[in-house]
């Protein structure tokens, strides 16, 4: 079958969409050429290990330049997209967060997902204010608060969703101010990292708490009117009170 996709010109029927994305093309070009020589019906036909080893080794080295380019071409860049915005009260130092997990100890692992790893520790923050409030203030003006957060550790994806995903999130949330929308208490985009610290919300996620047979059996049908009521409430405050700002649906590629 590889034989025939080969000759064919169909290998991209046979590759996973993730890694197809990953890839540069003359590098898997190269491989797929080496793989196509190792399954000749004639041995004699067939390269030697020394030819393979040399081939696989050019194939990595053009990989490997692809993603150093890419990933030189997106740093930085999320700091670019907030700068001139008022964040700083919002800017969190990477060595605190660092002591706090742990440096990203598994102790402190609560979940994880495509996007990243998520940790729930005890952090010092700003106190949900709102960029509104800290006009004419200076940063050692503002309240702190030392409460339970979560944290959310993005991974640098090729295709750079994470990346946007990190800047839409933070331009949307800090100007956002609802009691059903977890609120963002801060952010890190310190050298490679990308890091989105949440209000801990203690009840965890809605489909886990559903899914519990306990909380089926014992959630009348008054309080899921009221849970699909306050849902409601918070996307209809998205689209509609963040003055010239995309909608959070629009922009968001991970949800907590």
């Amino acid at each position: 079958m590889a034989r025939a996709h080969y000759e064919e010109r169909k290998l991209d029927n046979l590759i996973d969409p993730d890694l197809q994305k990953q890839m540069n093309l003359q590098s898997f070009d190269l491989f797929a050429e080496i793989a196509y020589c190792c399954i000749k019906e004639k041995q004699s036909q067939r390269p030697d290990m020394n030819t393979i080893r040399t081939g696989l080794e050019r194939a990595l080295e053009l990989q490997r330049k692809h993603e150093q380019t890419t990933l030189v071409a997106v740093e930085g860049t999320a700091s670019n997209h907030l700068k001139g915005k008022s964040l700083d009260h919002l800017r969190l130092r990477l060595n605190d967060i660092e002591f706090a997990t742990g440096n990203f100890s598994e102790t402190y692992c609560i979940g994880s997902g495509g996007y990243g790893m998520v940790y729930k520790v005890e952090l010092d923050h700003f106190d949900g204010i709102n960029v509104s409030e800290i006009e004419g203030k200076s940063k050692g003006e503002l309240r702190k608060k030392y409460s339970s957060v979560a944290i959310k550790r993005l991974y640098r994806r090729l295709d750079r969703q994470g990346e946007q995903g990190f800047v839409a999130e933070i331009g949307t949330l800090s100007n956002c101010k609802h009691p059903n929308i977890a609120p963002l208490l801060g952010f890190c985009d310190e050298g490679r990292e990308l890091i989105l610290v949440y209000e801990y919300v203690a009840n965890g996620s809605l489909d886990n708490y559903l899914g519990n047979m306990d909380n089926v059996t014992n959630l009348v049908w008054a309080q899921r009117l009221q849970i699909c009521l306050d849902i409601a409430h918070g996307l209809n405050y998205l689209h509609t009170h963040i003055n010239g700002k995309p909608t959070l649906l629009e922009n968001m590629v991970f949800v907590m």
